[in-house]
């Protein structure tokens, strides 16, 4: 029986906890700086407030994708809006209160770059270690002038909290013609891509025509997609999963992401000027217990 595909274990993105009297802080961005390669870096701080209940992944990515967020409205010269999902703290490990996804890519720019350089816990007055601050270092480039602003895609998962073990299932609709590519983006920025493979060689889709993954002919090759927890055996987690339209197939090489990660795939892709647009949605992965 072919490999079963691992679900993704969403990026902590804004999976977190805020208390009431310390929300989110304004992101910070600093002056931002050209790249030799024609990525201009920016850096960004992002900061979260948290409870003490709150796992440190989940703290991490919140900041993480705050800073991104402020990387992208120094980037743009305008204020991106913030799009996040956020736990309600009564309901942290039960319910989620979600609100909006927050990675669909912003339609003028995108990250193909970044790193961490300084991350950690601080303390208030009265309050030991309840805000994490995470300072980011992002590489951003423009949308081209030229892009087709009526190709899009749209991604939708079946659910958005999963207990280890629970099937999971995709839905894809494009404007467009178009080939597919579906990627699991993991919360250490590792990527595996889930279609195309070697049962799936290839997956086109007709403009308008919803295609659900595992259909019945990946159930036929015995594929499925269930939630995994990572190796690490954290008590809840969180992946990003990704999208990718083409108007035209590309070279294996181009939608590998083992060089690069997912970000080194839109770096070959812009590279080459293919027409393509992407969505992406997170979902949250608890122990069962």
């Amino acid at each position: 029986m072919p490999p079963m595909p691992r679900l993704p274990v969403l990026l902590f993105l804004a999976a977190v906890s805020l208390r009431p009297s310390a929300q989110a802080a304004a992101p910070e961005a600093q002056t931002p700086s050209p790249d030799a390669e024609g990525c201009t870096w920016v850096e960004s701080v992002g900061t979260v407030g948290v409870l003490d209940r709150d796992h440190p992944y989940q703290a991490e990515a919140a900041a993480q994708q705050l800073a991104r967020d402020a990387a992208m409205q120094r980037f743009l010269g305008r204020r991106v809006s913030l799009r996040h999902t956020i736990f309600a703290q009564a309901e942290l490990g039960r319910q989620p209160a979600l609100i909006e996804d927050m990675l669909k890519t912003n339609k003028s720019g995108r990250i193909l770059k970044e790193e961490v350089v300084g991350k950690g816990y601080r303390s208030l007055p009265g309050c030991v270690d309840c805000r994490y601050t995470l300072r980011l270092r992002a590489c951003l480039v423009p949308e081209s002038l030229d892009t087709d602003k009526g190709f899009s895609v749209d991604l939708q998962i079946s659910r958005e909290l999963f207990y280890e073990g629970d099937a999971a299932a995709l839905e894809v609709v494009a404007t467009r013609d178009c080939y597919l590519y579906l990627y699991d983006v993991g919360a250490n920025g590792e990527t595996s891509l889930i279609v195309p493979n070697v049962n799936i060689p290839e997956q086109r889709l007709k403009a308008g025509v919803v295609w659900r993954y595992p259909g019945e002919n990946a159930k036929e090759l015995g594929l499925d997609l269930k939630a995994q927890l990572p190796s690490s055996r954290p008590p809840v987690s969180a992946e990003t999963i990704r999208v990718v339209a083409t108007k035209v197939a590309l070279p294996a090489r181009t939608a590998d992401p083992k060089d690069g990660g997912y970000f080194g795939v839109m770096r070959r892709m812009i590279s080459s000027n293919v027409a393509w647009a992407e969505d992406a949605r997170q979902f949250t992965i608890y122990e069962r217990r």
